[in-house]
């Protein structure tokens, strides 16, 4: 065979098996789960293509892209098995009864493969014809002659069947095989030029006229090239229709039936010895639907299928290729129609299948293999671990568990080992290299606890035995509980459930300046001064009176005490602006309930975005000693941070030289520092003047905390910070909502405070 013919029918064949088995292909991108439309620029514009005309191309195509467009159009569905939906489009009344019957859809076997668009896949005429090929009137020969004399020269066939060469005169070559037309010509030349060799070639091909008949999808006459065989006219024509066989495609020649093509065999077998070459004249005739069946659950190919009769079940399961490897072995559930009147179920045994002869409308479907173990225990962990093990009598925990390390998955080495470089990076957080160990600690494996989940198999009631995982390793027969089969075994870690806290472990983080700074692993009830000294003390430079002592609970509980308050000072702030704007009688009055709104709402955004510090506030003196520390017991995850000791006092707020920066001196007052940063400005409220000092807190002379002038004639202490607020309308519109130190005491430190206020 001709190396280009045999690779046409191959590409045509393996689109045939591509549209068959789609069940296996991926949608393309963007394609539903249901059919999209394709447009038909989509597809080659050559479906028409050889009607009227003498020269047909053969159309470039990939056969898995085709068959995606072929599975994308509306009027073809999936050929998959899915759930029913309101966008399937049946083929038959079969595939309707399988819906309403079993609530799925179900395509029938081949039917995708013949659309409207499968003329694409006709065979060109400019291929070369294989051996066998009878030449005829219309086709093109390609005739080069060389050696004595050189000739190159297109000839047609004629009407008589002749093709003319000057100087030698008509041939007659109708009829003649392709493979002897070498010899013919050859022999007709050689009458007139001695020592001469030729070659011979097709050109373009003759079309031909045949019918398509029966239940074609569109019956008519067609026209096909000389090249065309019986499926490629059925392709070409839009293929068969919804109530035509795919079994008995018969061509029909002078009134005789030549030969018949069962499209099953192409489809699972692979042969197409039957397709034979069409000629002038021909009728294909395409016979109403045989017999249906469906086929469903875990066999290779599950769809509806077309029975030639007397089949079994054994059969046609074989012919598609048999169960798949999930089928369960056993009984196969069988629904009939029984004698046109109602429908049956029944169970076949499996044995029963090559025995059970096949009837229109039955549907047969298999049972899918359960994920069910036997003989095994199960073993998993939030660590990553899971496996099945096998089970033998006596075996215990011991056995499934050999020792420590199996438990260790490179999940936990993995975990172990996150931050490892990236800590070393300096950030904004400085608590990540404490969280990293806080977090590792967590994964840790809790010994103290782990179950068994344990089913009955006669009531299938599930049981839960706890143990200690320790104590079973080390084979106490108390805890290494003896297995059963199909035993679930759990190992817990101690993120996974809420110890007691004194079996957590607790990480606290000392900085600043002790002789080792680091993260220290603290005991039950272990104070700071404790910890403080198993970091080697303070340095010289350390000044414990400004140190902080951070706590994540106390974060949390500031933090909801200042959403607490912006809640409030939100609702206050809306009703009485509701109530100025009322009562408002002038413009100037209008503009200024609505500017103290505008500030009210600014304030509660201040409070929302703060940040709480969860700084606890010691009440340590200036001079305090580490023996002077409070015998307060740490909590996991505190941060206690000493600084060296400052130099300077600063004035903020309502003064000449604001922000200024003064060195310390014991012999100044508080006084002495606001007079060196300029004194009081016009606008300063001289009347509510504070200082923060160093511990984080807020003093002051009276009950409200505002200093006094004469409480201005103490003396200054390192890091004070002296603030003077403006005399503005906004400090009594803001008390009206909500008093100011009801405002300061929210914040258990001035530093938020002092963020929010805006000085």
């Amino acid at each position: 065979m001709n190396l280009k013919k045999l690779s046409c029918t191959f590409a045509v064949f393996q689109l045939l098996v591509l549209s068959c088995f789609a069940g296996e292909l991926r949608y393309p991108a963007g394609a539903s789960k249901g059919y999209n439309t394709v447009p038909s620029s989509d597809f080659s514009d050559s479906s028409n293509s050889m009607q009227g005309k003498n020269a047909v191309t053969a159309p470039v195509y990939n056969p898995l892209s085709e068959a995606n467009k072929l599975r994308q159009r509306r009027d073809v569905p999936a050929d998959t098995v899915h759930p029913c939906n309101p966008a399937d489009a049946f083929f038959s009344p079969f595939q309707r009864l399988v819906c309403d019957s079993l609530g799925l859809s179900v395509p029938v076997y081949g039917q995708s493969l013949l659309s409207n668009d499968a003329a694409n896949f006709a065979p060109g005429s400019d291929v070369q014809a294989s051996a066998d090929y009878p030449v005829g009137p219309g086709d093109e020969l390609l005739l080069k002659v060389w050696g004595s004399v050189d000739l190159s020269s297109r000839l047609v066939v004629d009407r008589n069947g002749a093709v003319f060469i000057p100087s030698v005169g008509n041939i007659p070559v109708a009829g003649t095989p392709f493979a002897q037309l070498d010899h013919v010509i050859g022999k007709a030349i050689a009458v007139y030029y001695k020592d001469l060799k030729i070659s011979i070639s097709m050109g373009q091909l003759r079309t031909i006229p045949v019918y398509l008949t029966g239940m074609a999808k569109t019956p008519g006459r067609l026209m096909v090239n000389s090249n065309s065989t019986l499926l490629n006219a059925i392709m070409e024509a839009g293929g068969v229709g919804a109530q035509g066989s795919l079994r008995r495609l018969e061509l029909r020649r002078m009134g005789q039936t030549v030969g018949t093509f069962d499209l099953y065999d192409l489809l699972l077998k692979g042969d197409k010895s039957k397709d034979l070459r069409l000629q002038s004249g021909d009728v294909i005739f395409i016979p109403p639907v045989g017999a249906q069946v469906a086929l469903l659950g875990p066999v290779k190919q599950p769809a509806i299928y077309e029975l030639k009769g007397g089949e079994t079940a054994q059969d046609l399961l074989l012919l598609v290729g048999g169960e798949s490897v999930l089928s369960k072995e056993g009984q196969v559930q069988l629904e009939q129609i029984k004698h046109r009147k109602a429908r049956s179920a029944k169970v076949l045994a499996q044995s029963e299948l090559a025995t059970f002869k096949l009837t229109n409308g039955d549907i047969l479907q298999w049972q899918p293999l359960a994920m069910k173990y036997e003989g095994v225990v199960n073993l998993r962990s939030s660590l990553g671990l899971a496996l099945r093990a096998e089970w033998k009598p006596g075996m215990r925990i011991s056995d499934l568990i050999p020792d420590v390390d199996f438990l260790l998955t490179p999940k936990y080495w993995e975990d172990r080992s996150k931050g490892l470089f990236n800590t070393a990076i300096k950030t904004a957080a400085q608590e990540t290299q404490a969280n990293t160990i806080r977090s590792q600690s967590g994964q840790e494996i809790n010994w103290d606890y782990a179950a068994i989940q344990r089913r009955d198999p006669k009531t299938f009631e599930n049981k839960l035995i706890s143990f200690n995982l320790a104590k079973a390793l080390k084979k106490d027969p108390a805890n290494d509980i003896q297995l059963q089969a199909d035993d679930i075994v759990t190992i817990f870690t101690r993120n996974d459930m809420r110890s007691p806290i004194g079996s957590l472990p607790k990480y606290v983080t000392v900085e600043g300046e002790v002789a080792v700074p680091g993260v220290y692993q603290i005991k039950s009830n272990e104070t700071l001064q404790d910890v403080v000294q198993r970091a080697g003390g303070l340095t010289e430079d350390g000044w414990l009176f400004a140190a902080e002592l951070t706590r994540l609970s106390v974060r949390e509980q500031q933090r909801k005490s200042l959403d607490e308050m912006a809640d409030e000072l939100e609702a206050n702030t809306t009703s009485m602006s509701a109530s100025k704007l009322q009562n408002a009688t002038g413009q100037t009055a209008a503009l200024e309930a609505k500017g103290q709104t505008e500030l009210g709402k600014g304030l509660v955004d201040r409070i929302r975005k703060t940040q709480p510090s969860g700084r606890i506030v010691l009440g340590l003196l200036p001079d305090a000693l580490e023996e002077d520390l409070p015998d307060a017991t740490l909590e996991d995850g505190d941060r206690f941070y000493v600084p060296r000791k400052a130099t300077t006092v600063a004035v903020s707020g309502q003064v000449y030289n604001r922000n200024a920066a003064f060195l310390y001196s014991s012999k100044k007052t508080l006084a002495d520092y606001l007079n060196m940063a300029g004194g009081y400005k016009e606008d300063a409220n001289e009347d509510q003047v504070y200082v923060m000092r160093a511990d984080g807190s807020i003093i002051g002379s009276n009950n409200r905390g505002w200093l006094s002038k004469t409480a201005l004639s103490q003396n200054a202490l390192p890091g004070d910070l002296l603030i003077v607020p403006q005399k503005i309308d906004k400090t009594t519109w803001v008390k009206d909502a909500m008093d100011w130190t009801q405002i300061l005491s929210n914040f258990a430190t001035g530093v938020a405070a002092i963020n929010v206020l805006g000085y």
